[in-house]
């Protein structure tokens, strides 16, 4: 998959931001390669990422991110995974 559009930008999240992403989706086994083909600031220099899903292998994993809301101490961190075949 190659996406155009701004690497470095205050409008969305940037490749570092996208980077942290892909490491707790390789902590659930969600396995993204990527390449920072162009950088870029939209909309005067698109920059250009080429990434790549890999196949999942197995199940995937929950992971704790440790976000606490304030409940007393209490962990309420849900994250939702669809997995579509095809």
């Amino acid at each position: 998959m190659i996406v155009d559009g701004g690497t470095l930008t205050d409008m969305q999240p940037t490749i570092s931001a996208q980077k942290q992403v892909y490491k707790l989706m390789r902590e659930m086994g969600i396995v993204i390669g990527y390449e920072v083909r162009k950088h870029g600031q939209f909309p005067s220099v698109i920059g250009t990422v080429a990434a790549k899903v890999h196949k999942l292998t197995g199940t995937i994993k929950p992971i704790d991110l440790g976000v606490d809301r304030g409940n007393g101490g209490e962990k309420k961190t849900h994250i939702k995974v669809f997995v579509t075949e095809g």
